[in-house]
């Protein structure tokens, strides 16, 4: 196994890991505040 290609799939691995994170922390995020929303409005 080349190193460069060992150290590319594991850049990749994560980049991937950081773009779900950033997914979920969106999704958080709107989850958060449509909970909020349904709060203030009942």
């Amino acid at each position: 196994m080349d190193s460069t290609v060992l150290s590319g799939k594991f850049l990749t691995l994560i980049s991937d890991c950081a773009t779900l994170s950033t997914l979920w922390s969106v999704v958080w995020n709107i989850g958060f505040l449509w909970n909020n929303n349904l709060s203030a409005q009942l």
